[in-house]
């Protein structure tokens, strides 16, 4: 199983930096991409990866789609959104779309740091193939 990542969709180099910053103890390796439609490559070769994608209003529409495809193509993948200020008001909607995390402001990252943090955690974990990751959930199961 590839190890998860976090692979960072923004135009600028507003999140990256930090993020890298305070994933850098998990072992997370940190990839970003700077357009919406090329996340999609990293994550068909890491698929427990965790995608944080940014949003504006301006990107809003787009997001909410990939939100959606990501859940359905991509169920072990966590979700996250990076937005502008000016995108705050739409965080439930973002949530409802299959965010797990919404940050507005690259001061208040730690939260995000610990969804990345665990996440990759749990997926180092998981077993490569389902017969051995169910048997290790059965209660007698070792």
């Amino acid at each position: 199983m590839v190890a998860p990542r976090l692979i960072i969709c923004e135009a600028a180099n507003r999140w990256t930096p930090p993020m890298r910053r305070l994933v850098r103890s998990s072992g997370v390796l940190v990839r970003q991409t700077p357009r919406l439609d090329l996340f999609w490559e990293e994550l068909a070769a890491a698929p427990t990866s965790v995608v944080a994608l940014e949003v504006s209003v301006k990107t809003i529409g787009r997001v909410l789609a990939d939100l959606e495809l990501l859940g359905r193509r991509f169920p072990d993948t966590v979700a996250l959104v990076l937005g502008t200020r000016e995108a705050a008001p739409l965080e439930w909607l973002l949530r409802e779309s299959g965010a797990v995390h919404a940050a507005f402001s690259p001061r208040r990252l730690d939260p995000v740091a610990r969804v990345v943090a665990r996440h990759a955690a749990l997926s180092r974990h998981e077993p490569a193939d389902m017969r051995r990751w169910a048997w290790a959930r059965l209660p007698w199961g070792t």
